[in-house]
Order: structure tokens, then C-alpha cells, then sequence
């Protein structure tokens, strides 16, 4: 029997004949409820790639209808809301700090975290973005990803005179942004730490106009948001098993089991 495949960063799952226990599961996956990280919303646009290969039409509205259920679990619980990435969460805190879009970025670093970062820089429609790397072929190459400029680390103090936000995640096992590097601040500068061990000298919130937040700070803000999410997951379950009734009552699928 044909079936099909439903294929997530932690999971590879077949649905082929409808029951109570898959209807339930599929909805929850959906949900966010089954994720590693709790209510991405990620899962729900594989779940909707998922059903458009079905060809069986019992499979394709299961599908339709766990993408429904998903749909309604992020419109009426907090399961999505709130970063718990430390990319995702560092961007939203600089994006309550800084009051316009229009701010000189420099990015500090070409990994996987800059990259997210950078990302997340687009979605919030942040555009003057520079990139600074050790390898400047690294920071050329995510910079040309989004029209920004590639810096040479030796220019990184001369960029950050008139910079607003300074993001910094590399694997440098030093600091790599000292104090006597800022130099006298013009405007108000905003330094967000994502690097362990330490990128920036702690020192630097010493010159006047300096904030400078560490991972630990983001750190908490996530912890807060996870926990939130747990206390919206609740009401979460109570929607995926209304939900399973209602679809599992149509197919008459074992109704006494879905109580």
C-alpha cells in the first residue's frame, strides 16, 4: 500500500491507512507539540509538503487537516510565540533597542550562528549590514548572500566607530574586541556577545554609550519563552484532541477511543 512520507529534521515517519492513534499523532507533529524545539513553526509547512504528494484522498485531507489543526494551534495559543533560538533571540533584543531599521550592523563572524543571525537581520528588515571575518573569503561570501559589504578584520575598529549594532559569534579562542578598540562613541552602541568562550572584553560597557549583552543574557530571555510555551501546550492538547474527535467522528474511527 502506498503511503506517505513525512520527512523532519528529527523524524521519518510513513502514514498510510488512517487510525485514531495516527490521526492523533499526525495533528500533534503538526501542533508543534511533538518538535524538539516546542511549536516551531518550521513542521507545518513540511506537514503541508507532506499531503500534496499523497494520492490516496483519505491520506491527502489527513494531511489538509493537520495543516488546519496546526493553523488554529498557533492562532489561538502562545505555543509559537516568543525566540528560543539564541540567533532568533539576540536579533529581537537588538530589534527593541534600536529604534529605526536604518542602523550601520557589523557582523563579527562567517558560522552557522551569523549566518541565522543574518537571517533574521532580513526578516526584520535591517539593510546596512557588514560582515567582518578572519577569513575575509568568509566574510565576503555571506555578505554577497544579502547585498551587504565584506570588512577586513583590520578595518573592524574603524567600522565600529560609527556603527549602532555589533553581533559577534567566532570560534576565536581570545578576545577578539577590546575596549581601547571602540574608542569614543559619537551615538549609543549596542554589542551582543553570541560566542563562547567570550568575543568581546567586558570592559567595553566602561566607555559612555556602550550596551553589551552576553549569551547568558539571551540565555534567559529563551528560558522564558520555553517555559511559556509549555504552559501554551496545554491548551494546545486540549485543540488536537477536539480536533481528532471531530475528524476520527466523520471517518467513524474507533469513536469510543478517542474520548
Amino acid at each position: 500500500m502506498k503511503g506517505v512520507l513525512l520527512r523532519t529534521c528529527n523524524r521519518v515517519e510513513l502514514y498510510q491507512e488512517p487510525s485514531v492513534e495516527n490521526v492523533r499523532h499526525l495533528f500533534r507533529v503538526a501542533a508543534g507539540l511533538e518538535s524538539q524545539i516546542l511549536g516551531e513553526w518550521e513542521i507545518l509547512g513540511q506537514v503541508k509538503r507532506a499531503g500534496l504528494k499523497a494520492e490516496d484522498i483519505g491520506l491527502k485531507n489527513l494531511f489538509a487537516q493537520a495543516v488546519a489543526v496546526g493553523a488554529r494551534v498557533r492562532r489561538e495559543t502562545g505555543i509559537s510565540r516568543g525566540n528560543v533560538s539564541i540567533a532568533s533571540a539576540a536579533v529581537a533584543q537588538a530589534d527593541k533597542l534600536l529604534e529605526e531599521k536604518d542602523k550601520k550592523i557589523v557582523l563579527i563572524g562567517s558560522g552557522k550562528v551569523s549566518r541565522v543571525v543574518l537571517k533574521n537581520l532580513m526578516k526584520r528588515n535591517f539593510s546596512f549590514v557588514l560582515v567582518a571575518n578572519r577569513t575575509f573569503a568568509g566574510a565576503k561570501k555571506l555578505a554577497e548572500s544579502i547585498g551587504g559589504r565584506a570588512v577586513r578584520f583590520d578595518r573592524l575598529a574603524q567600522e565600529i566607530k560609527d556603527a549602532d549594532l555589533v553581533i559577534s559569534s567566532t570560534s576565536a579562542p581570545h578576545l577578539i574586541l577590546k575596549k581601547d578598540q571602540i574608542g569614543k562613541r559619537i551615538k549609543p552602541l549596542i554589542i551582543i556577545d553570541l560566542a563562547v568562550p567570550r568575543d568581546i572584553d567586558p570592559k567595553v560597557v566602561l566607555v559612555p554609550g556602550v550596551t553589551l549583552l552576553n549569551i547568558n543574557d539571551i540565555k534567559e530571555e529563551i528560558s522564558a519563552n520555553l517555559l511559556e510555551r509549555k504552559f501554551e501546550a496545554i491548551k494546545a492538547k486540549e485543540i488536537v484532541d477536539e480536533e481528532v474527535r471531530i475528524f476520527c467522528g466523520k471517518l467513524e474511527l474507533a469513536p469510543a477511543a478517542v474520548a
